[in-house]
């Protein structure tokens, strides 16, 4: 009895969702949803009540698991169906705050025309722009009862419909740029590249708004597709804004960078803030710690090479109390488990001043923040060619005359006694 009971309920179940499902339009004609020759559209497929000209709309760019692109000069029967194992219908043109469109100022930079209106248009009509043979149609689906019909642009039933009403108030133009691929893991030192959907009558914009120090732009100016350059280990977040004349989005990449280069590190200065591990690391006075990696290594060894500075080591770890004016160096070696080196490195501390270059951007001139009685060497080198200019005998805090340098970017590499002590990206524009 009680499996007969559940058979009974099932049932009574389903009949009554199924009564809860829309229905196609009682007219399916064509003369009634204006398609044919006189009309300058086509059926592409008779009704199928469960999507709507969003759901279409969304399902031709990002259906899954293959976007669902139908022929607007072919008749498909059965009904068409593909929203139905993707998007489906939804309620509003929620494609249009979801970050993947823009909207664009001409219908020849379009993919898709968003349609306003009065009555009969609660949220809008989408009609996804296609073009074959050099002929331009509009595909849309007339609401969740209608069929899918290709038409002119504007000429779609909503601008003629079964009582001769225009309904249409506005049309918009939209394209369609997809999003920043998922994948934001980088491994190694090589070259990444991330991009958009092209689309004419676009601009875009690349920017990293974090992680600056651990990975570089290296190319993409006002391209869909832009170049990263992975400098340190680390994390960032690259950003790019698309804009039109009459529109704009931003989208984000979340970036988790392992270059793989052995004794690579880090160390943290008397506060929270990790800092990537250079040659030469200025430091304020106080406690120093500092942590190296490298794949496959199992033990590291610390030597202080010069420097009378005490200090705590343990595996790839080491700290360490600088006074005001010192400096202390070491040499780091890590070794596998068959007790081979992997890689050795030197690593200095300099309580010296920042070594970094003012100002940035720089127009006629920059300065080296350091002690005055450093013995230090400056080389300024753009990116683009290697060209720009060496100081070989370089003192702290004076002027270097850049005027002479081409506008652009450059890196400024800075020796103490021949080690390099600090490397940073400048832009040069006189």
């Amino acid at each position: 009895m009680k499996k007969i009971f559940f058979l009974l309920a099932l049932f009574f179940l389903l009949l009554t969702s199924n009564k809860a499902k829309a229905q196609c339009f009682p007219d399916q004609s064509d003369t009634y949803w204006k398609i044919g020759s006189g009309f300058g559209s086509t059926l592409v497929s008779s009704c199928n009540p469960s999507y709507n000209c969003h759901g279409f709309t969304m399902s031709y760019f990002e259906g899954s698991p293959t976007p669902c692109q139908p022929s607007p000069f072919t008749f498909i029967s059965p009904a068409y169906s593909c929203p139905v194992q993707s998007i489906g219908g939804i309620k509003g043109a929620e494609w249009k705050t979801n970050g993947r469109y823009v909207k664009v100022c001409a219908e020849t930079d379009a993919k898709i025309a968003y349609y306003e209106g009065g009555a009969g248009m609660d949220g809008g009509h989408s009609a996804v722009k296609v073009v074959q043979s050099g002929t331009t149609k509009y595909i849309s689906k007339y609401g969740p009862n209608g069929p899918l019909v290709s038409h002119n642009v504007n000429g779609s039933w909503y601008h003629n419909d079964n009582n001769g009403v225009n309904r249409v108030t506005s049309t918009e133009f939209w394209t369609f740029i997809g999003s920043i691929p998922e994948n934001g893991s980088i491994t190694g030192t090589g070259n990444r590249s991330f991009s958009v959907l092209s689309g004419t009558g676009l601009t875009y914009s690349w920017s990293l708004i974090s992680g600056g120090e651990n990975i570089y732009i290296s190319s993409g100016s006002n391209q869909n597709t832009v170049t990263l350059s992975p400098l340190h280990s680390g994390t960032a977040i690259l950003r790019v804004t698309v804009t039109s004349g009459c529109g704009s989005i931003t989208q984000q990449k979340s970036l988790s960078i392992q270059t793989n280069i052995c004794l690579e590190g880090t160390f943290r200065n008397n506060s929270s803030i990790i800092k990537n591990l250079n040659t030469g690391n200025s430091v304020s006075a106080g406690w120093v710690e500092c942590t190296v990696t490298c794949p496959n290594a199992t033990s590291y060894t610390w030597q202080r090479t010069s420097g009378s500075i005490s200090y705590y080591s343990s595996g790839n770890f080491i700290s360490f109390n600088i006074t005001s004016g010192a400096s202390v160096s070491f040499n780091v070696v890590a070794r596998n488990s068959s007790n081979v080196v992997l890689a050795n490195r030197n690593i200095s501390f300099y309580n010296y001043g920042s070594f970094a270059a003012s100002p940035n951007p720089a127009s006629s001139s920059l300065k080296i923040d350091a002690l005055e009685d450093l013995p230090l060497s400056v080389t300024i080198r753009n990116i683009q060619d290697n060209c720009g200019k060496e100081i070989p005998n370089y003192r702290g805090k004076s002027t270097i005359d850049v005027s002479d340098l081409r506008n652009g970017e450059y890196v400024v590499n800075t020796y103490l006694e021949g080690k390099l002590v600090n490397q940073e990206r400048i832009k040069i524009a006189n």
